[in-house]
Formats: structure tokens, C-alpha cells, sequence
């Protein structure tokens, strides 16, 4: 969707400053599909629509569980039996 080129009214102006912040996050989460998954990369114009929508759900799905998995193993396991006297903050959600 293009933007519009030089927006008068005020809500045409708010439209478009709303239209290129949601633009940059969108850039921004296909880079990160793309950086992770290869297919993503390559043209989809000979693809039926349904499987590109298909495959970029299959991808963000993924791209979630990855990322959770991550979050996981950087957790820090403490045994407080080896250092009775320790103290630490556990992290907030």
C-alpha cells in the first residue's frame, strides 16, 4: 500500500506517520525471517497466495518456539545448597 505523497488534511498526516511506523516494523520482523529462514528470502510471485500466507505463519510460528527455547536456556539455574549465603533477584515477567 503506497503512502499518500504530500498529506494535507490532518488526518491524512496522522494516517501516513501511523502507515510508516507500522511499515518499519514490518521491515524489521521480514528481516528477521529472513536472516533465519531461506525460503523466506527467495521470490514467492509464481507461489498460490494461500501457501505464501501458509509458509510465513509456519515461519513465525517457528521463529517463536526458537526464540522461547532461547529464553530458556539462558536461564540461570542456582543451587543454593552450594552457596547457602547467596543472594540474586529473579528475573520479572
Amino acid at each position: 500500500m503506497k503512502t499518500i505523497p504530500l498529506p494535507q488534511l490532518e488526518k491524512h498526516k496522522l494516517f501516513a506517520k501511523y502507515q510508516e511506523g507500522v511499515r518499519k516494523d514490518v521491515e524489521r520482523a521480514f528481516g528477521v525471517l529472513q536472516s533465519r529462514f531461506t525460503i523466506v528470502r527467495r521470490p514467492a510471485r509464481l507461489w498460490k497466495r494461500k501457501s505464501v500466507g501458509r509458509i510465513m505463519l509456519a515461519c513465525v510460528i517457528l521463529h517463536n518456539i526458537i526464540v522461547e527455547d532461547e529464553r530458556e536456556e539462558a536461564t540461570i539455574h542456582i543451587d543454593l545448597n552450594e552457596n547457602p549465603g547467596a543472594s540474586f533477584a529473579l528475573p520479572q515477567k
